[in-house]
């Protein structure tokens, strides 16, 4: 019989708001083994939308071969058939997408903690909310959750899921050095080599684009002051959802003072982005940190060098393959870096063959990974029972594996 696992997270396709957390979380259900029974609980709208994305709301329907749950959580009645889609389930185990999700996390693990869903065992995977630069937003009520799940034990006995061994200190750091962790890298789906790089028309300069949320974490206002700031030769398109208003505002001057350099483009459906990227130069991803960094994977697979600081996980292999450029966060570092890119056609199209090698390299690697479910199962993180507050079961050796 098949271990029937609920993955409960806030966002999941069809949205494309949350960026690559969505991607990643669909990767890992698409590509689950054949021994596990999945159902996906998730909200009915996208990150800061105000209509549902989907029609079957409340009741589980079919995505892409995958029951999901889209429950309108905004509404008593789509609490209800959350708590009524778990509870039917009958889960073997939880998988959760967050740990502050207010819903699906908190709530379900208070739920979990009164034994709704019996002694069911819980996997966390946080996905870099526990950065320092991500603990700094809603601080207060952070800081509030933590007390009562610290009083509560609510969080005690789970297993963590980091995607590296950055995140796995900031989980250490954050819930204490007894956590028991399995640092696993994120799936992905994508293909199994970059695609072909294309060659600059010629007389172009330095096509630089930018993919991701608009707000401060994220860095696009940096990237096109520094694009501003280097002058004629260098462009950047950027794509991404707005979240923080006074922010895209002062995108917006810098874009409409640019002289057509700097563009404003919206959001891109996922299936959009790879595709897009093969039209570029340069990835510019100025963040201030990353558990993992899908993008980058999408861009290096698009053949497209990556230019970021030095708080992903993906900074050995850029600087090994000479895939990119690491900077330093700034205006100045970004304007040294698309120097370095900018040149001939030829100069760039040899960039864009070392981001495919690097990119050819890492996949090679990951194709013969296993999954992370699998992992988790191997390290007694799925199945059977919990026996109470307290850790499951003593670590035991992993691929990767991280804590006390």
């Amino acid at each position: 019989m098949s271990e029937r696992i609920a993955v409960i997270s806030p966002l999941f396709p069809p949205g494309v708001r949350g960026g690559g957390p969505i991607r990643t979380l669909a990767a890992m259900v698409a590509s689950a083994p054949a021994t596990v029974d999945l159902q996906v609980f998730t909200k009915s709208r996208d990150h800061g939308a105000a209509e549902d994305m989907v029609d079957v709301v409340n009741t589980p329907t079919d995505y892409h071969g995958v029951p999901v749950l889209y429950a309108q959580v905004h509404r008593p009645a789509g609490v209800a058939a959350l708590l009524r889609g778990l509870r039917e389930y009958r889960p073997d185990a939880l998988y959760l997408n967050s740990y502050w999700s207010l819903f699906y996390s908190q709530a379900v693990m208070a739920l979990r903690r009164v034994g709704v869903f019996g002694r069911v065992k819980a996997v966390v995977a946080p996905r870099g909310e526990f950065a320092r630069e991500a603990l700094d937003h809603h601080g207060a009520r952070k800081k509030v959750l933590r007390a009562v799940n610290r009083l509560t034990g609510m969080y005690a006995d789970v297993t963590w899921h980091a995607s590296s061994e950055r995140e796995a200190a900031d989980i250490r750091a954050y819930i204490g050095g007894d956590a028991r962790i399995v640092v696993h890298e994120n799936d992905s789906l994508l293909p199994e080599r970059a695609s072909e790089p294309v060659a600059a028309a010629g007389g172009t300069g330095l096509r630089a684009v930018f993919v991701g949320r608009l707000l401060e974490h994220k860095g696009a206002l940096l990237a096109a002051q520094a694009v501003a700031a280097v002058g004629e030769g260098v462009s950047l398109d950027v794509y991404g959802p707005e979240e923080d208003a006074e922010y895209v505002c002062r995108l917006e001057q810098v874009a409409s003072e640019s002289g057509g350099r700097v563009r404003l483009h919206g959001m891109l459906a996922s299936d959009e982005v790879r595709d897009r990227l093969t039209e570029y130069d340069a990835l510019l991803m100025p963040t201030r940190s990353e558990n993992f960094g899908h993008v980058i994977a999408e861009a290096l697979s698009a053949s497209v060098p990556v230019v970021v600081p030095d708080v992903t996980p993906w900074t050995e292999l850029l600087r090994e393959h000479s895939a990119g450029v690491i900077i330093d966060r700034s205006v100045d570092g970004l304007g040294e870096a698309l120097r370095v890119l900018s040149g001939s056609g030829e100069h760039r199209l040899a960039s864009r063959r070392r981001a495919a090698e690097a990119f050819n390299a890492w996949r090679a690697e990951t194709l013969h990974r296993p999954h992370v479910l699998t992992v988790l199962r191997e390290r007694g993180a799925l199945g059977g029972q919990t026996s109470g507050p307290g850790p499951v079961a003593e670590p035991q050796p992993s691929s990767r594996p991280v804590g006390a």
